[in-house]
């Protein structure tokens, strides 16, 4: 191991999104997003990330209810150590 500590007891994170409709019928949505938080080792709050973004929603029928999400994302505030990414496909209502 390198010697970095991952994990903690104490973790705050949110996502705050505006969705917009793209076509009459919502299978297409656009998505600007903004996800900010931090894991830490007791209740406070010291190394706060942040990272703003945009996307799309599509609703494929066939799938049922679950839309498939491709976003983009900006890490504006990181550490060395974390492992950013900036592009995510995920299908289903969690991100």
């Amino acid at each position: 191991t390198m010697g970095i500590f991952v994990g903690g007891r104490f973790m705050f994170i949110n996502t705050v999104e505006y969705l917009m409709p793209v076509t009459a019928d919502d299978m297409l949505r656009a998505v600007v997003f903004c996800d900010f938080g931090t894991v830490e080792e007791n209740v406070e709050i010291k190394t706060f990330r942040v990272a703003p973004g945009f996307g799309l929603r599509v609703t494929v029928p066939a799938l049922g209810p679950a839309p498939i999400a491709l976003d983009f994302s900006f890490p504006l505030i990181t550490a060395s150590t974390d492992d950013t990414r900036v592009f995510s496909f995920n299908v289903g209502l969690q991100r």
